[in-house]
């Protein structure tokens, strides 16, 4: 079993398991993240970056500071940036049917805490 993250687009490494977090809100409110800790590391200007922020090319009505997170290597949307975090801190939550977690490809139907329980 694969302990990477990779794009569902191309297969590309976006990270280890262990720089990516679930961010629990409430027992139905899981959110598959970016580590606060890494995010400078995967999603900055440097060497390591796998994953890059830009604006959305529509603009999302209901989240206007919301940006979308994208594979570096092919430009497969892999999740999106926005204020969901704790005390509405910025995250780069990760689309679960966008990136193959562990070996597996999950569906849009899946949901995160049901993989949370899952894995944990």
């Amino acid at each position: 079993m694969s302990s990477y993250i990779c794009c569902s687009g191309c297969k590309a490494n976006l990270g280890d398991i262990n720089d990516f977090i679930f961010f629990v809100k409430s027992d139905v409110d899981v959110h598959f993240m970016v580590a606060p800790e890494r995010e400078v590391v995967l999603c900055g200007d440097g060497p390591c970056a796998t994953i890059q922020i830009v604006e959305f090319e529509k603009q999302n009505a209901k989240n206007k500071n919301a940006k979308s997170a994208i594979c570096k290597n092919c430009s497969s949307s892999v999740g999106k940036l926005n204020p969901g975090g704790p005390n509405k801190m910025n995250i780069v939550s990760m689309g679960v049917e966008k990136i193959i977690m562990l070996g597996v490809q999950h569906s849009k139907s899946d949901k995160e805490y049901l993989i949370f329980l899952k894995i944990s």
